[in-house]
C-alpha cells in the first residue's frame, strides 16, 4: 500500500511539474531586430520589441498567448534577461555566421527558463537583422 501511495504521489508531482514549452508567437511583430526560431520558420521569441510605454521588452509565448517580458538584469553568461509575473527567461546569444550581402547575422541561442524555482534549458537558432 505504501508503494502505491508513493507511486501515485510521484506521478502527480510529475504531472504538476511539467516543463514550460516555448510556443510559436501568434504575432511576432516582425521588424528590424532579433528573433529566435523554432525549426526553419516558426518564431518563438522577439527579443527586440517595445511596449506601449516605449520600454524595451521581449515577446514569448509560454501560456498559449503572446506576452511581454520586461528587461531585467542578466548574468555574465546570460546577459539578456526578461521577466513577467511567473517566468524569468535568460538568453545567451552566440554568433554563428553573417549572411553575405545583407545585414543578417545568425546566432545560436541558449535559453534558460526559471519557473517555480526550477530551471529549464533550451537551445535554438535565430537571427538579428536591420
Amino acid at each position: 500500500m505504501k508503494r502505491i501511495i508513493l507511486l501515485m504521489s510521484l506521478i502527480s508531482f510529475g504531472v504538476l511539474a511539467q516543463k514550460p514549452k516555448l510556443n510559436e508567437l501568434k504575432d511576432a511583430k516582425n521588424h528590424a531586430g532579433c528573433y529566435v526560431l523554432k525549426g526553419n520558420n516558426g518564431t518563438i521569441a522577439n527579443l527586440s520589441e517595445t511596449d506601449e510605454q516605449g520600454n524595451d521588452v521581449a515577446i514569448f509565448n509560454l501560456t498559449g498567448k503572446d506576452e511581454y517580458f520586461k528587461v531585467i538584469k542578466g548574468t555574465k553568461y546570460y546577459p539578456m534577461a526578461f521577466s513577467n509575473e511567473k517566468y524569468q527567461i535568460y538568453v545567451h546569444q552566440r554568433f554563428l555566421k553573417k549572411e553575405r550581402g545583407t545585414c543578417l547575422d545568425y546566432y545560436r541561442y541558449n535559453i534558460k527558463v526559471v519557473f517555480q524555482g526550477k530551471s529549464y534549458f533550451y537551445q535554438y537558432k535565430g537571427f538579428c537583422g536591420c
